[in-house]
């Protein structure tokens, strides 16, 4: 009975070492790290050019004799130039605008001689700076400056006046970029003659970054 009890611990005490001897070395080597992708920026700093289509609406009235009020619409096309520099995520700029070609209809809402007049934009320019940052991949901005107006109803009349907006624009490749902006403009005193013009634009551009 001794001798069948040894013999059975050395069977099994010998599976068990041979069974030990066929575990392979676990590795220690440690785990690999993701590689973290780089974020690709846009280099907004430069000078660019480009054009823009505005729709024009607003509104214009007068307070004087022969009062009136009349609703806006109309189209410009302009050309536009201008200079950006990038502060890491925030972007300074400056920008000037030059109607190529504008024309449109002032109905009347109020007062005036039958149910509107049309007009020719003989020339108009906006001249201000840019205040934004990047977002969504893009550039979101304020514009803000000064606005000069040349427009030809029965006679010509001009006034120099200011302009607010908001704008989006982005890079569709290293150098073409594409946008939208809306504009208010105020014009307080269209040539002495009391109209006050408060065109409201909103335009699609594109643009070349040199």
């Amino acid at each position: 009975m001794l001798r069948f009890y040894c013999v059975t611990s050395m069977v099994l005490l010998t599976a068990t070492v041979a069974q030990a001897g066929n575990l392979k070395e676990v590795s220690a080597d440690p785990p690999i790290a993701p590689i973290a992708t780089p974020v690709e920026v846009s280099d907004w700093t430069g000078f660019y050019a480009g054009l823009q289509f505005d729709a024009v609406s607003g509104n214009t009235e007068r307070d004087r004799i022969s009062s009136f009020k009349a609703d806006l619409e109309g189209s410009i096309v302009s050309g536009f130039v201008g200079y950006r520099w990038a502060f890491g995520q925030y972007i300074v700029g400056a920008e000037l605008d030059i109607a190529l070609n504008g024309d449109g209809k002032m109905i009347y809402t109020e007062g005036g001689l039958g149910t509107g007049q049309l007009y020719d934009i003989n020339s108009a320019l906006r001249f201000g700076a840019e205040f934004g940052m990047e977002l969504g991949g893009g550039l979101a901005y304020v514009g803000l400056g000064f606005t000069k107006l040349d427009v030809e109803l029965i006679n010509e009349f001009d006034d120099l006046g200011y302009y607010v907006g908001i704008g989006y624009d982005y890079f569709v490749s290293d150098s073409i970029m594409v946008g939208v902006e809306i504009n208010y403009h105020d014009f307080n005193d269209l040539d002495g003659a009391s109209d006050r013009v408060t065109p409201i634009t909103l335009g699609i551009n594109v643009a070349h970054k040199f």
